[in-house]
């Protein structure tokens, strides 16, 4: 039990950290980091740590980015939402949990029935 209240407390901080790192982006770097992050948070499963990777690794792209003067679209690409769901790709998703939780409580009932 305390290694998971020391691993959340860890996590918060990390949590953190990564909004004062988007804070400090130029303007609108940030304003684009958060509205990526409105996309990549609802996607978060369990306890939201794979979501939390995936937001560092955007960070780092965005420090990089500014850092180099690059605009939004040669960090992305054009589809915004499809670069997110590649950073997404291999992690833990909400949809993903409740996929598996529908396809068990369905075989449940076919089972009972």
């Amino acid at each position: 039990m305390l290694e998971r209240i020391r691993t959340l407390m860890e996590e918060k901080g990390e949590y953190r950290r990564q909004l004062a790192r988007a804070a400090a982006l130029p303007e609108r770097y940030r304003q684009s980091f958060e509205a990526l992050q409105q996309y990549l948070w609802p996607c978060a499963a369990g306890d939201g740590r794979d979501v939390l990777e995936a937001q560092g690794e955007l960070l780092d792209l965005m420090e990089e980015g500014a850092a180099e003067g690059r605009t939004l679209p040669e960090l992305t690409g054009e589809d915004v939402a499809g670069f997110c769901d590649s950073l997404l790709q291999g992690r833990r998703l909400w949809i993903e949990d409740q996929a598996r939780k529908t396809n068990r409580r369905i075989a449940k009932r076919r089972n009972h029935t």
